[in-house]
């Protein structure tokens, strides 16, 4: 809905350029964690410590002036505390079930490794000292290991759309 799209840009609860796609992009993005809140609901319950709910309200209330300018805000969306406690809850709960079923760090190939290495070696330049690659070997795996993680939750996300047969209609 589009009072879901105002939410999450007026609590800023996603990070987006404001231009003149912003709702579509923030549209784009509920209906994918729609779609990846229900895979984790269907699949697994983790209960997350309340203190990791706690360290996000707190970011997000810091982003504003003040708590007054918070509070006007969450009542400008239709939100209560709750109902961001629970969006929150939901952005964690799915991020811990995005890091179990897509970890990449133990599949990586020496081949992988290597053939990376060679096409981004400029990136691994210390005071114009290229690194060898043993000596990168840390930071090629941890690269690569998220690169290879977002292309697989990006097609993953993208099936479960082509799945659900979602239908995208323009803002007025």
């Amino acid at each position: 809905m589009q009072s879901d799209v105002r939410a999450f840009i007026d609590l800023q609860l996603i990070d987006i350029s404001l231009d003149v796609n912003s709702e579509s992009e923030v549209l784009n993005y509920l209906i994918e964690r729609r779609l990846v809140i229900d895979e984790v609901n269907r699949y697994v319950v983790v209960d997350l410590p309340e203190t990791n709910i706690d360290t996000h309200l707190i970011e997000v209330r810091e982003k504003f002036s003040s708590e007054e300018v918070f509070e006007a805000v969450l009542q400008k969306v239709g939100f209560t505390n709750d109902d961001l406690r629970q969006v929150l809850q939901d952005d964690e709960r799915s991020k811990a079930y995005l890091n179990d079923r897509f970890s990449t760090a133990n599949l990586l190939t020496e081949d992988q490794l290597r053939k990376y290495y060679q096409e981004h070696i400029d990136e691994f330049a210390e005071e114009d000292l290229i690194l060898f690659f043993d000596e990168a070997r840390p930071l090629i795996q941890q690269r690569l290991a998220m690169e290879l993680r977002a292309e697989m939750i990006s097609e993953w996300v993208a099936s479960l759309v082509r799945q659900a047969q979602v239908v995208y209609l323009q803002f007025k």
